[in-house]
């Protein structure tokens, strides 16, 4: 049983290349979905956390 959930899951997921890592990895939603996401928490976080004024770490990420 166990083996059918993961076949399932495997045939609706995909793989991407990890561009730190350059490792290949299982991706669960799409690149949009994740976009999306952030986008929808951004506010949020900046709310909890502020804004980061550190330049060169603003370029880092």
């Amino acid at each position: 049983m166990f083996v059918l959930a993961l076949a399932v899951l495997f045939s609706f997921t995909g793989c991407a290349v990890n561009p730190v890592t350059g490792q290949q990895e299982i991706v669960l939603i799409s690149e949009q979905q994740e976009l999306a996401y952030g986008r929808e928490a951004h506010p949020q976080i900046l709310a909890q956390f502020g804004q980061v004024e550190d330049a060169s770490l603003q370029r880092y990420v």
